[in-house]
Order: structure tokens, then sequence, then C-alpha cells
């Protein structure tokens, strides 16, 4: 996936490397932890080896590693069992974002739940930080109830909606 974000490639790379980065656009809570157990500051960025554990809006969470992140154009964490690379290069009056998520499993549940469902989350949090970075807007949806509807799993029927 690729967006052009009018902004400089190490302001987009600290949003993507550190826990206040990620906080502003991507999820709700989020701790990094050094390979000795300790916790990283909010605005500190993450080195490799680091742990981290994120919670969004909608209660999901995750944990997993950082692999590279000591570069000002590239990030690479653990996502599940895949990987996930996000570099941002200058590009006329700001950057472009590539993020590549790779080793998903080629079945058809993993091809739905997770190469259509992540590909969905991913236009939706690179949006967010798009608008966040070029306007200073945070634009998700933090309910519990409905803060998933980019996701497969989300179901209209859970908040009392049907589309006949």
């Amino acid at each position: 996936v690729h967006v052009f974000i009018e902004s400089d490639p190490a302001s987009i790379m600290d949003r993507w490397s550190t826990a206040a980065g990620m906080e502003s656009f991507f999820v709700e809570m989020m701790r990094i932890t050094d390979p000795g157990g300790g916790e990283r500051e909010m605005q500190q960025h993450a080195a490799p080896g680091d742990k981290f554990t994120w919670r969004w809006h909608n209660g999901r969470a995750l944990t997993g590693s950082y692999l590279d992140s000591g570069s000002t154009n590239e990030v690479r964490f653990t996502f599940g069992e895949c990987t996930v690379s996000v570099r941002a290069q200058e590009c006329r009056n700001g950057s472009l974002l590539r993020l590549r998520q790779s080793g998903i499993p080629d079945d058809d549940n993993s091809r739905m739940h997770i190469h259509v469902n992540c590909r969905a989350a991913w236009v939706y949090f690179l949006t967010v930080l798009k608008t966040l970075l070029e306007h200073g807007i945070d634009c998700r949806d933090r309910s519990r109830q409905t803060g998933g509807v980019f996701s497969t799993y989300f179901d209209p029927a859970a908040v009392g909606v049907s589309f006949d």
C-alpha cells in the first residue's frame, strides 16, 4: 500500500517507531520494552529487538517485536505471524510512504482474514496518518462498538443495524 503525505520522512518514521507516535494515529495504547525488560519512554525510538504491546480502540490487542527501526526511512516489526515494513522517501513536497506486509500464509482463511482484513485496516490507518500529519486531525473511530468497522470481523448486527 502506498500513500503520499505532505511531511518529511523523519516525521513519518517517528510516528511508527515511538509509542507516542503509534498512539497518535494507530493504537489506543502502546508500550515498548527493551531486551532487558525496561520500558522505553513514550517519545523514545524503538530499537531492533525491542518488544511491544498495543491495543486498538476496539479492544483487540497484539504483542510483537521491532526488527529494524534504526534508520530514518524504514521501520520493520512483527505483526502476528507476518512482518510489516514501512518506508518513506522524499517525493515532491512531501514523502511517499510504502507499507508492505509479508509472510501471509497462502490458504483461504488467511487470504480473507489476514490479506483482505489487514489491507482494509492499513488503508484506514494510513488515511488517519495522512490526515493527522497534513491537517492535525485525528479521524479515528474510538468507539469499542464501531471502532472496528474497517475489519472483516465487524458485524453490523452487533450494533443493531441490518442491511436488508
